[in-house]
């Protein structure tokens, strides 16, 4: 947008618009697709109602307020400029010469509908930013096991790495199965309270049962699918 000359206050007002339409917009969930559904008119409403709620605390005194038609309006341009930074056009070598009649121009992508290139543009960011949390995730969790004491990590590994039942790891540990069981239990709280403390702190997620729920089932599934490869792998051996 800067590269299309218009000043700064414009071009905070179409980051601050942008900003509300992916807020508002995305899915929870990925959709497997870079083909999103497109805005309907209650949604529209709701991105320019909610920027101008933002502008308040977010733009300089006296911004104007938006409705649905000129937010698309903006948006139309940015997905406009976005297009040109990211794909300029690329002139034939056979393009006519000065003084010539004809000549012939090759855009390196097709026109596309306006629709279609903001929502390839959206669901590209969108999955690079659940590369990222992922990453981030599997950080925090193999941080939240490392910090568990070693008798913890021991049944952690036999439970999940080598699928032991809790009777059979009690026997190998020489300990009671109860106490098998309340050191799972404990140990899961650790990953749950680490998890939990992250989404809050980074997706901004507040802890509650529904939320604490998935949450744990996360932990289970990411146990299962990665502690055999993970640094417990070698541990009291």
């Amino acid at each position: 947008m800067q590269q299309t000359g218009l000043s700064e206050e414009k071009v905070a007002t179409y980051l601050l618009a942008w900003k509300c339409f992916k807020t508002l917009y995305l899915p929870e969930q990925a959709t497997g697709t870079r083909k999103l559904p497109a805005p309907d008119q209650a949604t529209w409403e709701a991105i320019a109602n909610y920027y101008n709620q933002q502008r308040i605390a977010q733009l300089q005194p006296g911004a104007s307020e938006v409705n649905p038609e000129i937010l698309e309006k903006w948006l139309t341009s940015c997905a406009k400029a976005a297009r040109n930074y990211l794909y300029p056009p690329v002139v034939s070598l056979n393009a006519a010469k000065p003084g010539q009649e004809t000549d012939e121009f090759i855009d390196s992508l097709p026109e596309a509908a306006t629709e279609s290139l903001l929502t390839d543009i959206i669901a590209q960011e969108e999955l690079q930013n659940r590369a990222e949390q992922l990453k981030q995730m599997n950080a925090v969790l193999h941080g939240a096991l490392a910090k568990l004491d070693p008798e913890a990590q021991d049944i952690i590994k036999l439970y999940y790495a080598q699928n032991l039942t809790q009777q059979q790891i009690a026997q190998q540990l020489e300990i009671k199965q109860y106490t098998v069981s309340r050191r799972l239990t404990k140990a899961r709280e650790s990953l749950l309270l680490a998890l939990a403390q992250w989404s809050q702190d980074t997706l901004h997620i507040s802890p509650n049962s529904n939320v604490l729920k998935d949450i744990s089932i996360v932990i289970e599934e990411w146990l299962k699918d990665n502690l055999s490869n993970s640094i417990f792998s070698s541990t009291s051996e």
